[in-house]
């Protein structure tokens, strides 16, 4: 048995790998199968680092123009706020000075209303009040020296001209107390409590 060829040798030559897999089915097969397969799982994975990266920036831009939208809101707010205030404040001083020259007319309509409330004011006072002097508006106290009752348990009542004093109020004093029913203050007390909430 011959092991080695009687034919001359002519060289070797080394054979290409693209030679080799140029020739195979399978191994172009396999190759499209693991290009094909790599190719969907980058693909994947692309689209999902896209999609997770995407959805960060549209929360953090949606989250910048939501603080925008705020800040804008705020900065319409705070005039409207102040602006709400003032007229609020505005309308609260308009009803007052239209309170005060309802009253002010209406006491120069019934100016028997004055005497009403001398009565009131004496009322108030402690029973036992002596000395009571009783401070009116001077164009007042003309209609009051004709309403004005004498006695209460004996004690005297001094009329007393106060041009300090707007008309339709008075000022009734004794040696240890006093009773203010001035217009001022009574119109005071009433919008403190409007303003708190209550009514007149």
């Amino acid at each position: 048995m011959a092991i080695l060829s009687s034919k001359p040798f002519q060289g070797w030559q080394a054979v290409s790998p693209r030679a080799i897999e140029a020739g195979d089915p399978q191994l172009e097969q396999a190759r499209a199968q693991a290009r094909d397969a790599g190719h969907a799982q980058g693909y994947a994975a692309g689209l999902e680092q896209g999609l997770a990266e995407g959805r960060q920036r549209a929360a953090e831009q949606l989250a910048n123009d939501a603080a925008r939208f705020a800040a804008v809101l705020d900065s319409l707010a705070a005039p409207l706020a102040s602006l709400e205030q003032e007229l609020l404040d505005s309308m609260l001083q308009l009803a007052c000075a239209l309170a005060r020259q309802v009253v002010r007319r209406e006491l120069t309509a019934v100016p028997a209303r004055i005497g009403e409330l001398v009565r009131e004011g004496v009322a108030a006072l402690p029973p036992a009040a002596r000395q009571i002097s009783v401070h009116l508006n001077p164009l007042d106290l003309d209609l009051v020296r004709t309403m004005a009752p004498r006695g209460r348990n004996d004690a005297r009542w001094e009329l007393v001209a106060d041009a300090s004093l707007s008309r339709g109020g008075c000022r009734i004093s004794t040696e240890s107390s006093e009773v203010d029913l001035t217009l001022e203050t009574r119109l005071t007390e009433v919008f403190a409590r409007l303003l708190e909430g209550g009514t007149a």
